[in-house]
């Protein structure tokens, strides 16, 4: 989930306890409540970990927080690939044991007339580039105009260069098009995923708005389970199995799934289409299913052969 709170206090808390409540395990926010700089506070939820882009608040508050929700098996390591600290970028790996499965960056790109306008994305257009193996997800508040998001939009040099790079980097534009985000009725918060995140959707969640400006937007990205689990995760328990959860999951996971089924034509094709229906399944079970406490990684539930 992803939501630019406008530095209110309501808000931000508003968006831990609906994030928390609708079982979101990463919580991208802009323009975060800071209440006191030297003392470093800001809004805590128990049942989140909390990152920061930046250890010292007194030179410059940060403009993004992220929270890790507890318990779901996924470790979160900060990274800074920058020579220069940000305030407006958080990169944060999610680790399965010593695996990293998904590399997610907040962002908050500041408007014209703001402090350091439009940095954010002139730095990591500099300053980072994906590997073609990496899974990544690029999130937040661009403040960007382009046809690409917005079909009516001027476009501009920030923007456009955005485009390029993102086609350079195998990046695909995952949030709606043509749909305002915020209430003036630009498209300003935007979300990218890298090509191999297969079946990642992104959609505007109003069930999810915090009450600040900007809308809320949804990303459900299924992480592969063919890969083999971490040695503390164990086989599913079916008998535990919620069967209403797996089935709303399983269903929403498959929507973005249709193009790829109808123009399936070659082995090619076929294997990817595999791949994403085993991805679907494995984030219903993941969702729905308690697990049994393995001690060893042992086998998966299932392989690229069953």
């Amino acid at each position: 989930m992803q939501a630019n709170v406008a530095r209110r206090p309501s808000a931000h808390e508003t968006a831990l306890n609906l994030a928390y409540a609708a079982h979101v395990d990463i919580l991208l926010l802009q323009e975060p409540s800071i209440r006191s700089e030297e003392r470093r506070l800001t809004r805590y939820h128990p049942g989140f970990e909390i990152f920061t882009p930046v250890d010292n608040w007194t030179e410059d508050r940060p403009r993004v927080l992220t929270y890790l929700r507890r318990g779901i098996g996924l470790r979160g390591v900060q990274t800074r690939p920058l020579l220069d600290p940000s305030t407006d970028l958080l990169f944060l790996q999610l680790l399965s044991g010593t695996r990293v499965v998904l590399t997610v960056i907040n962002v908050y790109n500041a408007p014209c007339g703001s402090l350091r306008s439009g940095r954010a994305v002139r730095d990591i257009i500099a300053a980072w580039q994906p590997k073609p193996e990496d899974r990544v997800l690029i999130a937040g508040d661009f403040n960007l105009h382009h046809w690409t998001w917005q079909p009516d939009a001027t476009g501009s040099s920030d923007a456009d260069n955005l485009v390029e790079w993102a086609e350079a980097a195998s990046l695909v534009l995952l949030s709606p098009t043509g749909e305002a985000t915020h209430e003036d009725g630009n498209t300003l918060d935007l979300c990218w995923a890298s090509s191999n995140l297969y079946g990642a959707s992104t959609s505007i969640e109003t069930s999810l708005h915090t009450t600040s400006d900007h809308e809320s937007l949804l990303t459900r990205v299924p992480l592969a389970l063919t890969d083999i689990p971490s040695p503390t995760a164990g086989k599913f328990r079916l008998d535990t199995m919620d069967e209403k959860l797996f089935l709303d999951v399983l269903r929403r996971n498959m929507q973005p799934l249709r193009h790829t089924a109808s123009n399936a034509r070659g082995p090619q094709a076929l294997d990817l289409l595999a791949q994403q229906l085993t991805d679907c399944l494995g984030e219903a079970l993941t969702a729905s299913t308690r697990r049994t406490l393995g001690r060893g990684p042992g086998r998966p539930y299932w392989n690229e052969t069953c």
